[in-house]
């Protein structure tokens, strides 16, 4: 199914651009798998791609086998207290980011502040993080996704995480509100944010450009 990506405010020429300052160096990319299980061809593929530019890769035990809900959020937790990981990046999307939430240790992340990278499934997550802590989470590619199998993909991400360039979007989408705007980019999968509404994990949208992704939808829908 093709994925489809609305952007409801739209900036001129089909472009958002967001400048990203992130605080430390990163050298130690932990993967970690919240939502479903990575295939294991593609978890290798997309972890050699990342030490092939030079991140040294740690792979959660989440990524080898099957474990509750309680315990991905455990290693998630310590995945941000542990001070070798300066990164986070989440194995694939899925399902079950969302069952994570009532585990997840809100001060020690705080405290704690790293990149944390997904799409799809994992905005229960970067949504989450954002709203309770404050802390910049990153929408997107994921390890065992784009990461094994587009050079791109990996170049834009070594490039964000080493702060040399600023992000530019240019999706093929469908403007619902044309114009021009400035504010908080707050990309989310379109069904976790509808599951998100009403809960302690979404704040306020005010002043904020939302965009929503989701596969097999229409402007219409």
């Amino acid at each position: 199914m093709r994925r489809v990506w609305l952007i409801l405010m739209l900036c001129v020429g089909m472009f958002l651009t967001s400048s990203v300052l992130i605080s430390r160096e990163i050298r130690t990319i932990f993967v970690t798998a919240p939502a479903s299980f990575p295939e294991r061809s593609k978890l290798e593929a997309g972890v050699s791609a990342l030490r092939n530019v030079g991140y040294r890769v740690i792979v959660g035990r989440s990524c080898e086998v099957s474990l509750s809900s309680r315990e991905k959020a455990n290693e998630l937790n310590d995945a941000f207290a542990n001070p070798e990981y300066d990164a986070i990046i989440a194995a694939r999307g899925g399902y079950g980011s969302y069952n994570l939430l009532d585990w997840l240790d809100w001060e020690l992340i705080a405290s704690n502040p790293k990149p944390l990278v997904g799409y799809s499934d994992i905005t229960a997550l970067l949504l989450s993080i954002y709203f309770k802590t404050g802390q910049t989470t990153f929408h997107g590619p994921m390890v065992a996704v784009e990461l094994g199998s587009d050079t791109k993909s990996v170049q834009n991400i070594a490039e964000i995480f080493n702060g040399e360039r600023t992000i530019r979007f240019n999706y093929q989408s469908i403007p619902v509100i044309e114009g021009k705007m400035i504010g908080r980019l707050i990309p989310a999968n379109l069904s976790l944010f509808q599951a998100l509404q009403g809960t302690e994990y979404l704040g306020s949208l005010k002043d904020a450009v939302l965009v929503l992704e989701d596969v097999s939808e229409t402007k219409e829908s």
